[in-house]
């Protein structure tokens, strides 16, 4: 009897408040249960819709053939007919029903306890959502009607309150909300907490306050995980587990994990505008969380700096990271798995082969300071020399030695024994030789091999092996090692200026996505041909999907990644610019 009083109580408050316009100002978070871990928000719908509307990329989109075709669909044409019919009973067009159904913001939540996905729309007023949920109803069983099927919707009732059930989903309107969710137990508890405002949820939670808070107010979108609750409770062990089974995602974020077994939340954002999208993942980072193992990462004190990129012409992709590769290499048993750890073994062992016996981990790798930089750019052939039919980039790392006097006459006899022992296994397989040379300026020196020409090959129809001409170069402390000597000349004249490190940047990669295109565009029929057979397409529909990609990396001016450490944050940012049209 006292419960019914309560829910009797309560139920008169809402309609008081319907009636007297009293506004509820509560969010999706006083809403979610405490026991919410993962939690996404669109705050404001409208500007989202705004965004995309006027971004550059829609027009782009809407031209390509593949979309075009699409939109003379079966399907397509069925879901616009369904959206008139929508538009009719509502007396408004899409865009504006959207806006008047989400003006409040776009909520999802994932709740640990009941293993629940609730979704939380927050409508301008009381009469939006409801209009939108009965239009919605009556298509859909106005639809199963047609075609000869049951009732999709059941309905019951909870607390007084109308849900409706469509396959797995529950869903309810209240006051200015609209909420679905796919388990019974999620949607009373959404209900319970709508009517009684219990002190205890998502939003009381201090350490998702804390998250939200630093989350930037100009953020599109923004999402929260509460990884101390996910690593509790026993879920991706293997990420948690503090060791890898490859070494090149080790190298590449080995160093997250250490963080991962401490921070308590992470969280996402995602902003956009026209001409730019940029995605933010940040958790809190501390020093101490970074084993001795994982001090290859950012360095002893979290101080490792990646140098500042090196630019050339015609660049397509530059890297820059702090990576101390000969601990990460000695600490092999700490880090990896005992497959990885006697594969290492093996190249190891393989590897001081070729440098004389030196122990690869401590003597070659350990000759190199962790400051790692890798550029890979267009290569421009010209008109009259010979040329590859499939065309690549060519690409190349830069590293600084320790003691470049005893180490790089090393560097180089093994260079060349290298090249003397691919000659030899290249003859065996009748593959082209390669020719050494030598080249020396005043301050750098180059060691390089060509591959001697083919007799009676076509023009344009050289094998793959014409890309290269392996390279290395000495320039002081600076040690390059390049798929061609035209790239490896042009690092030794830029290495030799004077390159500040980025502040506060353990790793930044940059793209120009332009010249990803023209690099594509150079083996266009390659790509035509390798889609024709893959995907099972004509030669038509072949070039209408090329043409389509084509299409959009051109829309697309470059793209960054970076990742630093500093003020107790771990932020990784990926940022995409877009061309003016």
């Amino acid at each position: 009897m006292h419960t019914f009083r309560n829910a009797g109580s309560s139920l008169l408050f809402v309609l008081l408040a319907s009636t007297f316009g009293i506004a509820d100002d509560r969010t999706a978070a006083d809403l979610l249960p405490a026991t919410t871990v993962i939690y996404a928000e669109i705050p404001q719908p409208a500007a989202l819709l705004d965004v995309l509307e006027n971004h550059l990329l829609r027009k782009r989109i809407e031209n390509l053939e593949g979309v075009q075709a699409a939109y003379e669909g079966k399907q397509f044409l069925q879901l616009k007919a369904a959206v008139a019919i929508i538009e009719a009973k509502l007396g408004q067009k899409w865009p504006q029903i959207l806006q008047s159904v989400s003006e409040g913001g776009i909520s999802l939540g994932f709740d640990a306890r009941s293993q629940g996905v609730m979704l939380l729309i927050k409508a301008r007023d009381e009469e939006a959502a409801p209009k939108l949920l009965e239009t919605l109803i009556e298509l859909a069983r106005a639809g199963a009607t047609g075609d000869g099927k049951p009732d999709p919707v059941s309905s019951g009732e909870y607390r007084g309150i109308t849900a409706y059930q469509v396959n797995q989903a529950r869903i309810a309107t209240l006051g200015t909300w609209l909420l679905v969710t796919n388990k019974p137990e999620s949607g009373k508890a959404l209900l319970d907490a709508y009517l009684d405002k219990p002190e205890n949820t998502l939003a009381s939670n201090l350490q998702f306050q804390e998250a939200r808070s630093k989350v930037a107010d100009s953020a599109t979108a923004w999402g929260y995980i509460d990884i101390d609750t996910v690593r509790k409770g026993g879920i991706a062990k293997t990420l948690f587990s503090g060791k890898t089974e490859n070494a090149v995602a080790e190298l590449l974020v080995g160093g997250l994990l250490d963080t991962l077994q401490h921070t308590p939340y992470a969280t996402a954002s995602l902003t956009l505008d026209p001409q730019r999208t940029r995605l933010e993942l940040a958790a809190p980072h501390q020093q101490q969380w970074t084993t001795e193992a994982r001090e290859y990462f950012f360095g002893p004190n979290g101080s490792g700096r990646a140098p500042a990129l090196i630019e050339v012409e015609n660049q397509l992709a530059a890297i820059s990271t702090y990576r101390d590769v000969s601990t990460m290499w000695l600490r092999a048993g700490d880090l990896f798995d005992d497959k990885v750890v006697d594969q290492l073994a093996q190249a190891d062992s393989n590897l001081s082969t070729l440098f004389a016996g030196k122990d690869f981990g401590e003597e070659i790798l350990g000759e190199v300071h962790p400051e790692i930089q890798v550029v890979v750019a267009r290569q421009l052939f010209a008109d009259k020399t010979p040329k590859p039919a499939i065309k690549l980039p060519a690409f190349a790392a830069v590293f600084r030695l320790k003691d470049p006097e005893t180490v790089g006459p090393d560097f180089r006899r093994t260079y060349q024994s290298l090249i003397g022992f691919l000659n030899v296994i290249g003859a065996m397989n009748g593959q082209p030789q390669l020719d050494l040379d030598m080249d020396k300026e005043d301050n750098y020196q180059i060691v390089s091999a060509n591959y001697l020409p083919e007799k009676d090959a076509s023009p344009g129809g050289l094998k793959i092996h014409y890309n290269f001409s392996p390279s290395v170069a000495f320039v002081g402390e600076h040690f390059i090692v390049s798929s061609t000597k035209a790239l490896a000349r042009e690092l030794a004249v830029a290495v030799s200026k004077e390159n500040k490190p980025n502040s506060d940047v353990n790793s930044f990669v940059q793209v120009n996505v332009g010249g990803v295109s023209a690099i594509l565009a150079d083996n266009r029929g390659q790509l035509v041909a390798q889609n024709m057979l893959s995907e099972g397409h004509s030669k038509e529909e072949a070039e209408r999907a090329i043409g389509d990609l084509f299409a959009l990396l051109e829309a697309v001016e470059d793209a960054s990644i970076d990742l630093a450490a500093s003020e107790g944050t771990l932020r990784a940012s990926l940022e995409i610019d877009y061309v003016a049209d």
